[in-house]
């Protein structure tokens, strides 16, 4: 009798353990909460930070630097077309038919100012906050700021082409207006660029996988 009771103890104390091991390894939540918090852990990102919302932007960080220049060579305009403004009001009988001051009649410098420095802070914002709200409004003004620039471009060079294709005497007012207006072509030309380049980088970022 003793025997036949050690017999089945024997086989019962196993299968009691298998059947408790068995039934503790699925009565756990799945996944548990330390791998959850693992995964959410700042250690656990490639980078060492949480992930990041859907709206965020992988923007390069030289946009930033690229909207500065903006801003500068918005200002930098600014101050040539007041100065191209001043000569012209001042050396009006000496401008006529030797040189036409297309850039100095139509204040280009002045008024397409304004659209670079805001292209320029849009992109500096876009940058510092990384928002989508901010990709619409950045991609609206360079494309606007590119339009200008190439307008400019375009009035400035006619300028400078029919000023050196006249044989006339030339007279330092119009010398300073030449010299204003390569100014003015100069820095618009790299307005263009710089709004070309930000662009590329927000089409970039936008579909980006």
């Amino acid at each position: 009798m003793l025997r036949r009771w050690n017999f089945s103890l024997t086989l019962q104390v196993p299968f009691w353990l298998l059947l408790t091991s068995y039934a503790g390894t699925y009565s756990s939540p799945w996944p548990p909460k330390t791998s959850t918090y693992h995964l959410l852990s700042p250690r656990s990102s490639p980078q060492g930070k949480m992930p990041q919302s859907l709206n965020h932007v992988w923007i390069k960080k030289e946009a930033r630097m690229l909207g500065a220049i903006q801003i500068a060579s918005g200002v930098i305009n600014l101050f040539l077309g007041m100065i191209w403004a001043r000569l012209l009001v001042s050396q009006l009988d000496t401008f006529g038919k030797t040189y036409i001051p297309i850039a100095g009649v139509s204040a280009y410098g002045v008024w397409s100012s304004f659209f670079f420095v805001i292209a320029g802070f849009c992109t500096m914002m876009l940058e510092k906050t990384r928002e989508r709200c901010w990709m619409t409004h950045t991609i609206f003004t360079n494309v606007l700021s590119s339009c200008i620039a190439l307008i400019g471009l375009l009035l400035i060079s006619l300028e400078l082409a029919i000023f050196s294709s006249s044989k006339k005497r030339v007279i330092w007012p119009q010398k300073c207006g030449k010299l204003l207006s390569e100014y003015l072509w100069l820095f618009t030309s790299l307005q263009f660029l710089v709004s070309c380049v930000v662009m590329h980088w927000i089409l970039k970022a936008k579909y980006r996988r």
